[in-house]
C-alpha cells in the first residue's frame, strides 16, 4: 500500500478510535446524568414533597388551634375551620401522591400508615369539633376530643421525611459513585486508545523510517565504491519503488564497471602486447645499427683496397711502360710485374670477398 494512503488511513483510524472513546465517555456521562436525573432527582422530589407534607400537617394543626381558640367569633371560627378542612385535605392529597411515588419500602409504609393515622386524626377532629360547639365553644371541650391524636401522624411523617432524605442520600452517593465510575472508564477507554494509537504511531513511524534508512544505507554504500551491498526488495509503497530503484541502478552500476574492468584488462593486454613488440622492434633496430656499422666499416675497408689498387694500378701502369721503354731489362723486370699483378688478383679476390659479403649484409 502506498504512502500516499497509509498515511490518511492511518491518520483516520486515529481519529476515529479518540471519537469512539470520545463516544463512549459521553454516552457513560450521559448514563451518570440520566440516573441523576431520573433517580436523583425523583429521590429528591420525594424529600421536598415530605417537607412539603410535614409543613403542610403543621399548618393543619395550627388551623384547628385557631378555631379552638378563636372560634367564639362565628366568622373567625368558619373561616379558620374552613382553612382546617382545606389543608386536610392539601395534606391527604399530598400523601396520597407521594404514596405512589415512593418505591416499596420502608418509607412507603410510613407514608402509608401516616395517610391512615390522618384519616383517623380527620374523623377525630370533626368530632371535637361538634363538642367544641355543643359546649358553648369551649376550647376545652374541642381540645379534650382530639388530645394527643396529632401526635401519632406527626412522628410518622417525621419517619418518613427521615427516611426519605437518607434514601437521597444514598440515591446521590450511588450516582456519584456511577459518575465517578463513568469519568474513570471513560478516563481508562482514551488511555487505551491514546496508547493504541502511540503504538500504532511507533510501528508506523517503524515501518517507514527504517526502509528509509535502509535505503540511505544502500546508497551510502553505493556512493562509497560498494556494488555488493544487498537491497531489500518488496511491498508497493514508494518506499519500495525507491529501493527497487536503487536495486537496479546498484545492478546497472555494476554492469558498468564489469564493462569497465573487462576493456582495462584488453587495454592492458594491449598495451603489453605493443610494449613487447617495442621491444622487439628496438633489438632489431640495434641489429640494424650494429649491421650498418659493420658495413660502413667494410665500405672504409673497401675503400682503403680500392685506393690500394688504384695505386697498385698506377704503378702496373708505370711499370708496363717502364717495361715497354725498358723490355730490354730482362727476365728480372718481367718476373716483378707478374708478381705485381698475381698481387692485383690477390686483391681482386677480397673485393670480390667483401662485396658479397655485403650483399649478404644489404639483402
Amino acid at each position: 500500500m502506498k504512502l500516499s494512503v497509509k498515511l490518511p488511513l492511518a491518520f483516520m483510524a486515529a481519529l476515529l478510535l479518540l471519537l469512539l472513546a470520545a463516544l463512549f465517555g459521553i454516552q457513560r456521562l450521559n448514563q451518570a446524568l440520566t440516573v441523576y436525573e431520573t433517580t436523583v432527582a425523583q429521590s429528591f422530589g420525594h424529600e421536598r414533597r415530605a417537607a412539603a407534607l410535614q409543613q403542610d400537617f403543621k399548618v393543619q394543626v395550627q388551623e384547628w388551634k385557631n378555631v379552638l381558640l378563636r372560634g367564639k367569633d362565628p366568622a373567625r371560627r368558619d373561616r379558620y375551620w374552613a382553612a382546617f378542612q382545606k389543608q386536610e385535605q392539601a395534606v391527604a392529597t399530598t400523601a396520597t401522591e407521594l404514596l405512589s411515588d415512593l418505591p416499596p419500602g420502608p418509607a412507603q409504609d410510613k407514608v402509608r400508615q401516616f395517610a391512615q393515622a390522618h384519616e383517623r386524626m380527620g374523623a377525630a377532629y370533626r368530632k371535637g369539633y361538634a363538642d367544641f360547639q355543643a359546649a358553648g365553644h369551649d376550647p376545652q371541650a374541642g381540645d379534650n376530643a382530639v388530645q394527643g391524636m396529632d401526635r401519632e401522624p406527626s412522628q410518622l411523617i417525621d419517619q418518613a421525611g427521615e427516611l426519605i432524605g437518607k434514601a437521597s442520600t444514598e440515591v446521590a452517593a450511588q450516582a456519584a459513585r456511577h459518575a465517578s465510575q463513568a469519568t474513570t472508564i471513560s478516563l481508562l477507554v482514551m488511555l487505551v486508545v491514546c496508547t493504541a494509537s502511540v503504538a500504532g504511531a511507533l510501528v508506523f513511524s517503524r515501518s517507514v523510517v527504517r526502509p528509509i534508512g535502509r535505503a540511505v544505507q544502500v546508497s551510502q554504500a553505493v556512493a562509497g565504491g560498494n556494488l555488493t551491498v544487498a537491497v531489500p526488495v518488496g511491498g508497493r509503497d514508494e518506499i519500495a519503488l525507491l529501493l527497487n530503484a536503487l536495486h537496479a541502478m546498484q545492478a546497472s552500476l555494476s554492469r558498468v564497471v564489469f564493462n569497465v574492468r573487462t576493456n582495462a584488462d584488453s587495454v592492458a593486454a594491449a598495451s603489453a602486447e605493443i610494449a613487447l613488440g617495442n621491444n622487439d622492434l628496438s633489438a632489431r633496430t640495434e641489429q640494424q645499427a650494429s649491421a650498418l656499422e659493420e658495413t660502413s666499416a667494410s665500405m672504409e675497408e673497401l675503400s682503403s683496397t680500392v685506393q690500394a689498387n688504384a695505386e697498385n694500378a698506377r704503378q702496373a701502369n708505370q711499370l708496363a711502360v717502364s717495361a715497354s721503354t725498358v723490355a730490354e731489362r730482362g727476365g728480372d723486370v718481367v718476373a716483378e710485374v707478374v708478381t705485381t699483378m698475381r698481387g692485383i688478383n690477390d686483391s681482386s679476390k677480397k673485393i670480390a670477398d667483401i662485396i658479397g659479403v655485403i650483399d649478404g649484409i644489404a639483402f
